[in-house]
């Protein structure tokens, strides 16, 4: 949604707003993988079905780029400012339907659109079909080098200097090896992690999702490749003023788009303090609203737009374009309750480890639901407040990992991948001079257990604890439990809150 975004096209196309050129900075030029390359692409799933195709493959990726590109010059021709901001007119125009034809040459050399621009996007479309059909056929003859975007870019930059002050960004969303194999990407990857000084390519991925080597190469760090975690970088805010702020910013533009008479504060209302959270969550028999407001919902988000979507839809179902009444605090509870054990739930589809997810997630969730509830507190500032702990923190983060065993590093991983935990920075350990691995739950699943959506303790572990959690959740757990009750015994508590009764 943030690619989307920043796509310029996007802009470009709302022909009497100024483009905001300032902000976006870059000429964000989006293809999605999803719609555009999954399925063309879903019967390459190992090497050796791609033997033969790797040329076919970046010809068809490099013509979808080149299309894009194309159609974000198609929108800001339309533009009245075409010229007088970008610098295209005309004469541009034609070179650029003349670069392509000189790139894709065909035997039909008749131009029928009297636009160069759409004449040249016609050529791309030609080529595209031709390439699906050699794909499908399992033939294999591109006509352009696999050079095609770096080459296209450069001309373009020339001819249009605006792409040097606004360097074109292609926006490649959801490069995931569930959508595209990792036999595809590894075809792929030298022109995503390639070094231009012409474009550059911002792709959006699940953790572990993108393949950063090839030809026993790779994309180094801070080099081809700068890696941002949304859930790290969100949850790393110890203030929720940005968060908070980022929620209902989103918010009101949706409701803007929608014409939409109230605003997000006027909707959601405010959320209550942590001290009345904390009574509505402890006290015995208590079912009072908890979830509701901009701070509760913007703590919930964890960095996933589409969580706040979801929420918002939840919350706003009964609500309507006149409404500036706040949703009752009842109704924003119930749906964030909703909405979490829904999500909880969902993991155990996801393939190919769902079940053993789901099993580790419902075990931490009771554990961290139980420890807040029903656990002895933990002093802060003179008080004695309920236990928050949603983290895991291991001793010597390498060797976290490299004891597991296969199948135990592929559940981790899918564990991050699919952002039950979310992985932190590494940290310093309790012990010694080593770093530390931490995980922090992801926090919409908090609300299933009737937990606190805080931190201020984390569940401190050796390596060998980390991996017995990974093989026996609910076990290693326990040990945990007895370490938190307010009175000692060799029992579970009693009442055990199951998420999904």
């Amino acid at each position: 949604m943030v690619f989307r975004w920043l796509s310029l096209r996007a802009h470009a196309s709302q022909e009497q707003a100024p483009v905001p050129l300032d902000t976006l900075r870059i000429s964000g030029v989006y293809v999605s993988c999803t719609s555009d390359l999954q399925t063309r692409f879903s019967h390459f799933r190992t090497p050796e079905d791609t033997l033969g195709h790797e040329g076919e493959i970046v010809h068809y990726f490099n013509l979808l780029h080149v299309l894009e590109l194309l159609n974000t010059l198609i929108a800001i021709a339309a533009r009245h400012d075409s010229e007088s901001v970008f610098g295209l007119g005309e004469d541009q125009a034609i070179e650029i339907h003349e670069m392509v034809v000189r790139f894709l040459p065909s035997e039909h050399t008749v131009r029928f659109s009297p636009s160069p621009l759409v004449a040249a996007r016609e050529r791309v479309e030609q080529e595209i079909f031709a390439s699906q059909q050699r794909l499908h056929n399992a033939t294999s003859a591109p006509i352009a080098p696999a050079t095609l975007i770096a080459d296209v870019t450069s001309r373009v930059e020339k001819i249009l200097p605006f792409f040097s002050a606004h360097p074109i960004a292609f926006l490649l969303d959801d490069f995931s090896t569930h959508r595209i194999t990792e036999a595809v990407q590894l075809i792929l990857s030298p022109i995503v992690w390639e070094r231009r000084s012409s474009h550059i390519f911002k792709v959006s991925s699940e953790k572990y999702g993108a393949i950063a080597t090839w030809n026993k190469l790779t994309a180094d760090p801070a080099r081809e490749r700068i890696e941002i975690d949304c859930g790290a970088e969100y949850l790393k805010r110890e203030s929720t003023v940005p968060n908070r702020q980022f929620a209902l910013d989103f918010l009101n533009n949706r409701l803007r788009a929608a014409q939409w008479q109230g605003t997000a504060a006027d909707l959601l209302g405010n959320s209550p303090s942590t001290e009345e959270m904390n009574t509505a969550l402890t006290k015995a028999g208590s079912q009072n609203a908890a979830y509701f407001g901009v701070d509760v919902i913007s703590q919930l988000c964890s960095g996933d737009v589409s969580t706040l979507l979801f929420l918002y839809r939840r919350m706003l179902a009964m609500s309507g374009p006149y409404t500036v009444a706040t949703v009752s605090s009842s109704l924003q509870d119930k749906a964030v309750r909703e909405t979490s054990r829904q999500l909880l739930h969902a993991v155990v589809y996801h393939r190919p480890l769902g079940k053993s997810m789901y099993e580790i997630a419902n075990a931490y969730g009771k554990f961290v639901g139980n420890a807040y509830r029903k656990g002895k507190g933990i002093k802060e500032h003179g008080k004695i407040v309920p236990i928050q702990v949603p983290r895991i923190e291991v001793d010597s983060a390498s060797n976290a990992t490299i004891k597991l065993s296969e199948k135990e590093l592929e559940l981790s991983q899918e564990l991050l991948r699919r952002a039950v935990f979310i992985e932190m920075d590494v940290g310093r350990s309790r012990h010694d001079n080593v770093t530390s691995l931490r995980w922090h739950f992801r926090r919409i699943y908090l609300p299933a257990f009737r937990a606190g959506l805080g931190k201020n303790d984390a569940v401190k572990i050796a390596p060998g604890q980390f991996q017995w959690f990974l093989q026996s959740p609910v076990e290693m757990l326990a040990v945990q439990e007895a370490q938190r009750r307010k009175k000692p015994d060799t029992g579970l508590w009693e009442g055990d809150f199951d998420a999904l009764s």
